[in-house]
């Protein structure tokens, strides 16, 4: 059996329509979480990765996006 590794931007547009965050938005933290992906620990979980993502990306685009927000969304998969 062959078992496939999860990256963090797979997990952008779930995590971004749940927050309703626009195309180009969740685009830019696709883009982010992939370019960071080569560099970072294998200890960190995809999910927590991709959340911190969506934060900053939220905060930088003058989203009201709140840290609770995105913890109830993707708290809800672990």
């Amino acid at each position: 059996m062959d078992v496939g590794v999860v990256r963090a931007a797979e997990y952008m547009d779930r995590f971004g329509s749940l927050l309703k965050m626009g195309n180009a938005k969740v685009h830019t933290a696709k883009r982010a979480a992939q370019r960071l992906d080569k560099c970072l620990d294998a200890r960190h979980t995809p999910e927590s990765i991709a959340a911190a993502i969506i934060y900053i990306t939220a905060q930088r685009s003058g989203t009201e996006t709140s840290v609770r927000d995105v913890s109830m969304v993707t708290m809800s998969f672990v």
